[in-house]
């Protein structure tokens, strides 16, 4: 049977509970047993109370305070309801208007490792870590009129104090007003933000680190395709001015000995001269391959332009140049690189596509992005097993070059 209980027995309760620790329990006179039997009458009186309201036979409380009695309904009869809101995992408070709990359920008092009897009847503000009690004080009057979303810190009995989300809403029962607080436990989600945190620091390092490698690694690269000229360019000279200033004085002094020997001994001269010629046109070829000078003296749009036409003498390949002189950089490795990297897809073209025309082009992409396109109309591949071969007559090795090197200058 459903019923209303005044909540001034508990204050009258709390008030005789602190006159009755003056009992004199080692030699108890008469007076004194009838104050134990009446303190266990009112024991069992609050324990009956308590027990009314978790299992729902009392539909309201009377609180008398200093404003007169107030009656606060707990819809006792709703059983499904109380059944929710005792097995939802979160903590679940409902609050007098002044911060008092008129009802928690058990989730709520696990979470400050209390029994609900505990709570019924405290000040909210008592569970509430002290050094946001004010603002606790604050949401609670503006909860009043709105719904509210606020991290808090509630003290347990024991332990640390419990990172937990309020969320609060006014509840109108009738002409009485109340304020709903669900409570749910961050420690998890905080412990979690915590260690994700820290992988996000590290992470952080880490890409700098790897930020500073690459850093190191596209110097090193610029440096290496750099050193790599300067050799060419050494060995060329070393061609030059030597080899092939050698293999000439030797045609020019057989050539003299040719000129006197008589015509039936010229003949094996004359081919040891036809040799030293076909050397030094090679020597001469080889030295221009390893070190345009055209790249060097007059840039790269005439050293493309020269690459065009020897693409064709040499391997019978036409080449359509297009290119923007506004598309040039000024970095002389970068020019040295691209060169190389245009003479290395042609060198593919020839290999691989099985045509005999092909078309280079250089523009500025989005005016800042310098794009080099070398296109022609060949048998194609599957650029995904390309990059992934290990043979080196696939021509991956010299694309992956490429990709690489450009990729660490920021291409």
């Amino acid at each position: 049977m459903a019923g209303v209980w005044v909540w001034e027995k508990w204050i009258d309760l709390s008030r005789f509970l602190g006159d009755s620790m003056m009992i004199d329990i080692k030699s108890p006179d008469e007076k004194s047993m009838d104050e134990l039997a009446s303190l266990r009458e009112k024991l069992a009186e609050a324990e009956e109370v308590l027990q009314a309201i978790r299992n729902g036979s009392v539909d309201a409380l009377v609180v008398s305070g200093r404003h007169g009695d107030r009656t606060y309904t707990l819809k006792g009869a709703d059983y499904t309801y109380r059944v929710l809101i005792e097995t939802m995992t979160e903590g679940a408070v409902i609050l007098s208007e002044e911060g008092t709990v008129l009802y928690c359920n058990g989730r709520f008092a696990e979470m400050i490792q209390t029994r609900s009897e505990n709570v019924i009847g405290a000040s909210m503000s008592g569970f509430i870590e002290p050094s946001q009690k004010d603002r606790f004080a604050a949401i609670l009057k503006r909860a009043s009129f709105e719904g509210i979303r606020n991290e808090m810190r509630i003290r347990p009995r024991m332990g640390d104090a419990l990172p937990v989300l309020f969320s609060m809403r006014s509840l109108a029962t009738g002409e009485v007003k109340s304020l709903c607080i669900v409570v749910t436990d961050l420690t998890q989600q905080k412990k979690s933000e915590q260690k994700l945190k820290a992988f996000a620091e590290t992470l952080q390092q880490k890409n700098k680190e790897l930020s500073r490698r690459a850093e190191q690694l596209a110097r090193l690269s610029s440096e290496l395709t750099l050193s790599e000229q300067r050799e060419r360019r050494r060995f060329a000279k070393i061609l030059h001015d030597h080899l092939q200033q050698m293999l000439v004085g030797a045609k020019f002094g057989l050539e003299t000995i040719v000129q006197r020997v008589a015509s039936k001994h010229r003949h094996p001269l004359e081919q040891i001269v036809g040799m030293l010629k076909e050397s030094l046109d090679t020597s001469r070829s080889l030295t221009v391959e390893l070190c345009p000078p055209i790249l060097y003296e007059r840039g790269l749009i005439p050293a493309l332009e020269w690459l065009s036409r020897w693409m064709k003498e040499k391997h019978g390949l036409d080449v359509a140049l297009d290119a923007d002189a506004r598309a040039v950089p000024e970095e002389e490795g970068m020019t040295v690189l691209l060169f190389e990297a245009v003479r290395e897809l042609l060198f593919n073209v020839v290999k691989h596509a099985g045509v005999d025309s092909a078309r280079v082009e250089m523009v500025r992409k989005n005016g800042e992005d310098l794009k080099i396109t070398v296109s022609d109309q060949g048998a194609g591949f599957d650029s995904k097993n390309l990059w992934e071969s290990t043979d080196p007559n696939s021509g991956g090795f010299g694309l992956f070059s490429i990709r690489e090197r450009l990729s660490l200058l920021g291409g």
